[in-house]
């Protein structure tokens, strides 16, 4: 068995809600779970450790590039999550969650899915609220209505990396050059 752990990347108003997701993954899956905290009203006396559960204060914006696309609902704080793999070189498998995804069982068998390229991921079928099924959208009226242009999507609230693999990119340039090609 490879050895595994959880990440989230969250502000001030969600450090509660990681840290108490992160205790139930911990127990739940027998790993750690690092928490990003990324918030400019954090401080150190956010962070440390309890058990498994390790929150880390503001390490991961100043990798983020300046002049990123950020909107009301999609704020710099998303970025982070491919930046924070570079603190957690002591694993094989890593996943990132959004704080918001409550997983009710341990899959262990999700840890043995080969990642060819690096990065496993899902695609949405269904969400709590608002759905495209629900809402009689086609696929296409779906993506148009959360701002998609591509047909290529997939959910970025659950990643599943290979770190190794994933450390060895230059995420950075990546991101600039993808948003002066595309905003």
């Amino acid at each position: 068995m490879s050895r595994h752990a959880f990440f989230l990347t969250v502000d001030c108003g969600y450090l509660p809600l990681a840290r108490g997701l992160g205790q139930r993954l911990a127990g739940q899956w027998d790993c750690d779970v690092h928490v990003f905290l990324e918030d400019p009203r954090a401080d150190e006396a956010n962070g440390g450790s309890r058990g498994r559960v390790c929150v880390h204060v503001n390490k991961v914006a100043g990798l983020r590039p300046e002049g990123l696309p950020v909107t009301r609902n999609w704020p710099a704080i998303v970025y982070d999550r491919i930046f924070a793999p570079r603190f957690l070189t002591g694993y094989d498998r890593l996943t990132y969650l959004d704080a918001d995804i409550f997983p009710l069982t341990a899959a262990p068998e999700a840890l043995a899915v080969p990642l060819r390229h690096g990065l496993g991921a899902v695609q949405d079928t269904a969400s709590v609220g608002f759905s495209p099924h629900g809402a009689g959208l086609t696929r296409d009226a779906w993506r148009a209505s959360i701002g998609l242009r591509s047909e290529r999507y997939f959910n970025s609230g659950m990643l599943m990396i290979d770190p190794v693999l994933w450390n060895q990119i230059d995420f950075a340039g990546a991101l600039d050059r993808f948003v002066a090609a595309h905003g």
